[in-house]
């Protein structure tokens, strides 16, 4: 959802100063359903990516493992692994 809002208010921030600072240029409401869609897209690309590879942040396996294997060091002994 954030990779999808954020995105969103970047581009209707872009197309507002547009149309404010930039009266040469003229500023749609399509750019920004464009750039949001974009985001979506890229946003799901990446989810199924990350369940395709086992990288999936947080709730993954791997990343579980690691930080149980990680608790109670310190970052020097983090880092020399």
């Amino acid at each position: 959802m954030v990779g999808v809002l954020i995105p969103a208010a970047l581009s209707g921030t872009a197309e507002l100063s547009q149309l404010v600072l930039r009266p040469e240029r003229f500023a749609t409401w399509v750019d920004v359903a464009t750039n949001t869609s974009g985001a979506a897209f890229g946003a799901a690309l990446a989810v199924v990516v990350m369940a395709i590879t086992g990288r999936g942040g947080p709730r993954s396996r791997a990343w579980r493992r690691r930080r149980a294997r990680n608790r109670g060091r310190g970052r020097a002994e983090r880092i020399a692994r």
